[in-house]
Parts: C-alpha cells; sequence; structure tokens
C-alpha cells in the first residue's frame, strides 16, 4: 500500500534478503567448508567466522537501495 519510493524500497529490502539469503550466505557457508578442506588446513579463526556470519545477517539486509540507483 506504499506508493513511489517508498514502495520501490520496502520490495528491494525484502527482495535483495531472498536473494542475499538463498545465494550469499549459502556460497559463503560452502566456502567455509570446502577452501580449508582443499588447502588441507583448518580456517584461520573460528571466532572471525563467527562475527563475520553475524555481520551479514545484520548488515546485509540494508543493502537493498543499490538496485535503485539510475533509476
Amino acid at each position: 500500500a506504499f506508493s513511489g519510493v517508498q514502495d520501490a524500497l520496502t520490495q528491494w529490502w525484502y527482495g535483495h534478503n531472498a536473494v542475499g539469503f538463498f545465494l550469499t550466505a549459502g556460497f559463503l557457508g560452502m566456502m567455509y567448508y570446502f577452501v580449508p578442506k582443499q588447502a588441507s588446513r583448518p580456517v584461520y579463526s573460528y571466532r572471525l567466522s563467527i562475527i563475520h556470519f553475524w555481520a551479514i545477517i545484520f548488515l546485509y539486509i540494508w543493502a537493498g537501495p543499490h538496485h535503485l540507483h539510475y533509476t
């Protein structure tokens, strides 16, 4: 029930999160498994990986408006 800019921002806020959680978070999770396995070395810092996970959760949701540049 929004119109104009508010509608576009709301749609991309939800749309970007769908892409982020299904693609970005899944891809990074696979990389945290496969890269150390292929390199035969452990993850550099498990604490840093936890911080990275929560940073994605809390900061990625605000990245949606970049799809609205030049529109």
